[in-house]
C-alpha cells in the first residue's frame, strides 16, 4: 500500500482543525493509506520546505494557511483559474514537473454563507471584508464570481488595502471596489449587508478585534472566518447589536472539500456529524 501524504503548513499551525477534519474523512470513507498532518514552518522556509517535498513522492499536496497564502504562489508550476485571478493559495497538488496552486478560501465562504442563508443571486448586496492577505484576496473574489458588484476593504494598512481593491477593480469589469484603512470603520459598516473578518484578529495569541457594530443596519449578517475560539470577539460583539453572525467552521469544511477529492479521488460530504466533532475537539458548542 502506497502511503498518500497531506498536511496543513502555517506559522503558528498549532491551533489548525484541518488535520482532524481530514482524518475523520479518511476513516468514514476507508482511505487507510491516507496521512493527514500539521507543519509548522516559519516565514522564509516555506518555499525550500515545498521543493524537498515534492522530491518525496509520498506527498500529494498541501494546505496552506497564515501567513504563507501569498508567498506559496511562487513555487507552483501551475496555477487554477481561480488562485490565478486571486493572487494566493491555499491548496497543492501534486502534478508531473511540480506543485499545482488552487485557493478554494472564497468557494468555502461562500457556501458557509448559502448555508446560512445569504443570498447572493438575489438583490446586489453591499459587502465589507475586514483584511487584506492572502484570505482576504480569495474570499473577494469568490464574491465577485457570484455576480456581486460593491465591496469595501478595510485594512490596518490603507495603502494595502487600495492596492488589492485596485487589482480587483482590474480583473473584474463594471465592480466597485475601494479600499480604505481601519479609522473608516463606522462610516463604512452603516451601510454594510454583508461584513467578513479574514484577519487573525481575535484568534488565540493574535490581537483583540478592536470595534464594535454601532450604526451597523439591523439585517447585516457578519462573518468571522476565526474558528478557534468559535465564539470571537467580532462575533460576540455583532450579537450584542443584534446581527445574524456565522462562524468560521462552515467555511473550514467546505473549503477542504476539493482538496481531499483532489488528493484521496472522493467527493468528502459536509454534515452536522463532522461539524460535532470539531466542535467537541475545541471544547465549544453551537
Amino acid at each position: 500500500m502506497t502511503e498518500k501524504k497531506v498536511a496543513v503548513i502555517g506559522f503558528p499551525v498549532s491551533h489548525s482543525l484541518s488535520p482532524l477534519m481530514h482524518t475523520t474523512w479518511l476513516r468514514k470513507y476507508g482511505i487507510e493509506e491516507g496521512v493527514y498532518e500539521k507543519k509548522e514552518v516559519k516565514p522564509g522556509d516555506l518555499v525550500r520546505m515545498l521543493e524537498e517535498s515534492f522530491e518525496d513522492t509520498a506527498w500529494r499536496g498541501f494546505n496552506i494557511t497564515i501567513p504563507h497564502k501569498e508567498e506559496a504562489l511562487h513555487v507552483c508550476r501551475t496555477l487554477t483559474w481561480r488562485a490565478e485571478r486571486m493572487g494566493a493559495v491555499n491548496t497543492l497538488f501534486r502534478g508531473e514537473k511540480g506543485w499545482i496552486g488552487d485557493n478554494t478560501d472564497g468557494w468555502g465562504a461562500v457556501r458557509s454563507l448559502e448555508e446560512a442563508g445569504v443570498d447572493f443571486k438575489g438583490e446586489e448586496l453591499r459587502i465589507v471584508v475586514v483584511g487584506a492577505g492572502g484570505a482576504a484576496r480569495g474570499i473577494t473574489h469568490a464574491f465577485l464570481e457570484e455576480g456581486q458588484k460593491s465591496i469595501v476593504i478595510l485594512n490596518r494598512s490603507c495603502e494595502k488595502a487600495r492596492s488589492l481593491a485596485l487589482s480587483l477593480r482590474e480583473s473584474h469589469e463594471g465592480c466597485s471596489v475601494e479600499g480604505y484603512g481601519f479609522d473608516k470603520w463606522h462610516e463604512v459598516i452603516r451601510e454594510g449587508d454583508l461584513i467578513v473578518q479574514t484577519t487573525p484578529m481575535g484568534m488565540v495569541g493574535c490581537p483583540d478585534f478592536p470595534f464594535d457594530f454601532e450604526g451597523a443596519k439591523g439585517s447585516c449578517v457578519v462573518m468571522d472566518i476565526v474558528y478557534r475560539p468559535l465564539h470571537t470577539p467580532c462575533l460576540v460583539r455583532a450579537r450584542e447589536a443584534g446581527l445574524a453572525t456565522v462562524d468560521g467552521l462552515g467555511m473550514l469544511m467546505y473549503q477542504g472539500v476539493p482538496g481531499f477529492e483532489g488528493w484521496f479521488g472522493v467527493k468528502p460530504e459536509v454534515d452536522g456529524s463532522l461539524r460535532r466533532s470539531l466542535l467537541e475537539a475545541i471544547g465549544e458548542r453551537d
